[in-house]
């Protein structure tokens, strides 16, 4: 049985929505914006801050399910989440707060008999489920 390494729960709650084996990608953290301005005859640049944001970025997840009914849940669950707040937790600790810009699904893959899964116990069957994720780190 694998443990599960990154997860996603509602704001604030302990409990996890969507689990992951894996996560391709990584995260973008919130960082100090600002506007680079410059003017003709003036040597040099300025800077305007104007404040601390996350951006856009885009991860690949997969997780395992004991059926096909399970994994189309699964994706149901997901796209729910689109334009929402979670908490995304990667590596084994809070990433922090994201907004889910988007979700979309590859063609789920039948597994005959897996090594390693959570859902799908060892030597049994499922599916893996891959999911493509545009998300935004909150401050």
């Amino acid at each position: 049985m694998a443990v599960f390494r990154s997860w996603i729960t509602a704001e604030g709650d302990l409990t996890h929505v969507l689990d992951f084996l894996n996560i391709q990608g990584i995260p973008t953290p919130t960082r100090q914006q600002f506007d680079r301005v410059s003017r003709p005859g003036v040597d040099g640049i300025g800077l305007w801050y104007t404040g601390e944001r996350g951006e856009p970025f885009q991860i690949i997840t997969v997780s395992d399910y004991a059926s096909e009914a399970n994994a189309n849940s699964a994706f149901t669950a997901a796209r729910a989440m689109v334009g929402g707040k979670r908490d995304l937790y990667w590596q084994n600790g809070l990433w922090g707060t994201v907004l889910i810009h988007a979700v979309s699904m590859q063609p789920k893959k039948y597994v005959k008999s897996a090594v390693g899964g959570q859902a799908i116990s060892a030597g049994g069957s499922g599916f893996l489920l891959t999911l493509n994720w545009t998300m935004e780190t909150l401050v």
